[in-house]
């Protein structure tokens, strides 16, 4: 699997360039999204062991949304079961690195402690995230092996980013991204932060992040700076590990930066 992920702070506008380059997608597709290399893969399975039953199910993952429940359905188990038992997959001991991570940030204690300990002081925002984390991570270790491109506008990185936002302090952040295993490319949106934050304040509440909900203008607009640059830190630390690097300025035309971004898919 190649993996291009699409990263930058909220409000940058990763998912209207992301939905507009899917809307010009040619057929057959060069590339799929999560959701769709997901269906591929439960479909792939269900064809190599072929019977009335199979093909069945395989045409039911093909059907849009009844698909995604039940691809989901039918590899969750398989993908949950390779993921902790490959414990030296590079996803696996990324997981296991921010589990550690936070563990430490929040209950005080070293990384030996017990997790059973630990977790307790995890705060929710901790919590979704590793659970976000782990639900991806242990589907994209189960598609590693297929020869596919896959484009993520909500990507692993982003989720570090926030994952290292949330702790109170981080002396070397560079440090706790070097065990994320790196794409193959990576697409950086990237703008003035009083640009995203009139962005952010002028979505409607429904759009709003959960996160954002009870932030002032001021502390949005600090969050907004540190993740920002926590971002530029990952971006540098995942292209000296090797990804190849878009960068993207949002202040330019949807349009452009489409059309950058698809030359960008077809280079080697």
């Amino acid at each position: 699997m190649q993996r291009v992920e699409f990263v930058g702070p909220h409000g940058v506008g990763k998912s209207t360039v992301f939905n507009q380059l899917l809307k010009r997608r040619p057929r057959p597709a060069p590339w799929l999204t999560y959701y769709e290399a997901r269906r591929k893969a439960a479909t792939d399975q269900l064809f190599d062991n072929a019977s009335a039953k199979n093909l069945l199910k395989a045409a039911t993952c093909r059907i849009p949304g009844l698909g995604d429940i039940f691809a989901d359905a039918y590899i969750r188990h398989q993908a949950e079961r390779r993921f902790v038992e490959d414990a030296d997959s590079p996803y696996h001991q990324f997981f296991n690195h921010c589990l550690r991570q936070i563990m430490t940030a929040t209950s005080g204690h070293g990384p030996h402690r017990h997790q059973r300990e630990c977790l307790p002081h995890l705060r929710p925002a901790h919590s979704l995230n590793l659970a976000w984390l782990f639900s991806k991570l242990k589907y994209l270790q189960f598609l590693e092996p297929m020869d596919i491109t896959v484009v993520l506008d909500e990507s692993i990185t982003h989720c570090a980013v926030g994952l290292i936002n949330e702790r109170s302090t981080v002396a070397e952040p560079r440090e706790c991204f070097r065990p994320l295993p790196p794409p193959h490319k990576l697409v950086h949106l990237s703008a003035p932060v009083d640009e995203i934050l009139d962005r952010l304040m002028r979505r409607s509440r429904d759009e709003t992040s959960p996160r954002h909900l009870d932030l002032n203008q001021q502390q949005l607009r600090d969050k907004t700076r540190r993740i920002s640059r926590l971002t530029e830190i990952a971006v540098s630390t995942l292209q000296w590990a090797g990804a190849d690097v878009l960068q993207l300025d949002a202040m330019e035309p949807i349009e452009e930066n489409v059309r950058r971004v698809e030359a960008f898919l077809h280079t080697d």
